[in-house]
């Protein structure tokens, strides 16, 4: 693995939403979700059930994936909307 977020400092990243799959077989979006929020990053997970990762690439056939898009979006919009983006927790 040539660079993964589970190995960099995250410290001083905007906060961020992290969503994986259930069933996803690397399984990488609890381990990111701690390591974030133990360097100080405030970060929200969003588990989907499914068996895929990158499951969001699925939109146009896959309802989970359309509901992560959009979960997604909102949380873009609110932080945009209050101005909490940068960085602040």
């Amino acid at each position: 693995m040539a660079a993964s977020p589970l190995l960099g400092d995250l410290a001083g990243l905007p906060p961020l939403l992290i969503q994986g799959a259930t069933g996803d077989p690397l399984g990488d979006a609890r381990p990111l979700h701690e390591r974030a929020r133990t360097q100080g990053v405030a970060a929200e997970l969003e588990l989907y059930p499914s068996d895929a990762h990158a499951f969001q690439l699925f939109w146009s056939f896959l309802p989970e994936a359309a509901d992560a898009l959009e979960a997604a979006g909102r949380f873009v919009a609110e932080r945009l909307a209050t101005g909490r983006g940068r960085g602040d927790r």
